[in-house]
């Protein structure tokens, strides 16, 4: 019979990188700034630290976002973009976040996104039009 596999979860992911690097939950808590508790608590998936501490704990590991938060299996380090593509950078980053959590929505929260994006559109291309001197009603 063939066996299924779990999606790895963040809580998961922290305590396997943790263990790989050699930490112990109170030496991990001391390097980031919180508790034992706090920990423990992330890597049995009750809770999940704010933006910040996930980006903290990803350069400390040396991992992509995604697979700290077990959303990937790509264990490579992630790639630091020069400052010619920062911008470049968190487009996409900002895209795919916006991509994945659209389908988690509800239709009526996805019409709405939808429509804002349409009347986004709309603002950009007047203002474009504004800036070429093209004057329109």
């Amino acid at each position: 019979m063939a066996e299924i596999l779990k999606k790895p979860t963040f809580g998961s992911r922290l305590k396997e990188l943790r263990e790989e690097k050699g930490y112990t939950q109170a030496a991990l808590a001391k390097e980031i700034g919180c508790s034992v508790n706090t920990i423990s608590v992330w890597e049995r998936d009750l809770r999940k630290p704010d933006f910040s501490v996930l980006e903290q704990l990803s350069t400390l590991f040396d991992v992509k976002l995604a697979y700290l938060l077990g959303e990937s299996n790509d264990h490579t380090p992630p790639i630091e973009p020069d400052d010619s593509d920062l911008a470049y950078w968190q487009t996409q980053e900002e895209a795919e976040y916006i991509a994945r959590s659209y389908q988690h929505l509800s239709a009526e929260k996805q019409r709405f996104i939808y429509e804002m994006v349409k009347l986004a559109v709309r603002m950009e291309e007047e203002e474009t039009r504004g800036e070429k001197g093209i004057i329109t009603n």
